[in-house]
């Protein structure tokens, strides 16, 4: 990446701005640009100043992780526990939600995200054997070993009646 590329970057997203053209995508690049070019404190100024909410799951990851990167790790959460509610169907989301909450040690976040992947329907339990791992990592790290235990058992009585289900199914 050239210098006259750092510098025409933030000039064309300024006309998009205007034009009410830009999206996030837009702004992340610019700002993964900006950060390669070491300019690191104008990415985190404008990281703070932005306003937009993501318009789709991979647009909420990328803010994610753009505001984990520079140190914003609790606006990142913030906006994580937002957008699973805004984007409940998508696995991605949920997985990198439940990511920065394990790497934090968010433990009555990550009970309450975990709790929502069961509960949310449009998953329609694909997530629910991860959700209680995760049950299981919150119990481990609270010393709660008995309990621990039982989450780990329901990964693999669940994953045991999925088979049965499958097998009982086929000879209908």
């Amino acid at each position: 990446v050239t210098g006259v590329q750092t510098c025409a970057l933030p000039i064309s997203l300024g006309r998009r701005v205007d034009r009410r053209a830009d999206s996030l995508a837009d702004h992340l690049g610019l700002w993964r640009l900006l950060a390669r070019n070491g300019r690191a404190p104008e990415v985190l100024e404008r990281l703070k100043a932005f306003q937009r909410l993501p318009a789709n799951p991979g647009e909420a990851i990328g803010m994610i992780e753009a505001l984990q990167s520079f140190g914003l790790a609790d606006r990142a959460v913030e906006l994580a526990l937002a957008q699973v509610a805004v984007f409940p169907y998508a696995p991605d989301l949920w997985l990198a939600t439940a990511e920065l909450l394990l790497q934090r040690e968010d433990w009555t976040h990550l009970r309450q995200v975990a709790i929502g992947m069961r509960g949310e329907t449009s998953l329609a339990g694909r997530m629910a054997a991860y959700s209680w791992y995760l049950d299981g990592r919150i119990d481990i790290a609270l010393s709660r070993d008995l309990d621990a235990a039982a989450d780990f058992k329901r990964i693999v009585d669940g994953a045991t009646d999925r088979k049965s289900t499958r097998l009982n199914s086929s000879h209908a």
